[in-house]
């Protein structure tokens, strides 16, 4: 369970770096991602083989994993709604 959630968490910030690079490409870029697009795209593409096949091996963690996934990005929401309110 917890290999899905590190594996889901890297596809997801491997995701956000193709979204940002192709929202803002005239932006600095603080680090430099080695062979870009293809290393990146081919760790996204084995990850995204790896969580199929997770959650068609083993369903019940896959869910459970998914379910915190989800959890602490709510969370991570409310704790930056609250900083926002505490800094005005």
């Amino acid at each position: 369970m917890l290999a899905f959630f590190f594996v889901a968490s890297y596809t997801l910030s491997i995701i956000s770096m193709f979204r940002f690079r192709m929202k803002e490409p005239e932006m600095a870029r603080p680090y430099r991602a080695w062979g870009y697009p293809w290393t990146p795209g081919l760790a996204l593409a084995s990850s995204i083989v790896f969580l199929a096949g997770a959650v068609y091996t083993d369903r019940v963690n896959t869910l459970w994993a998914l379910d915190m996934l989800v959890a602490s990005y709510a969370i991570f929401r409310v704790m930056k709604l609250f900083s926002r309110r505490a800094s005005a």
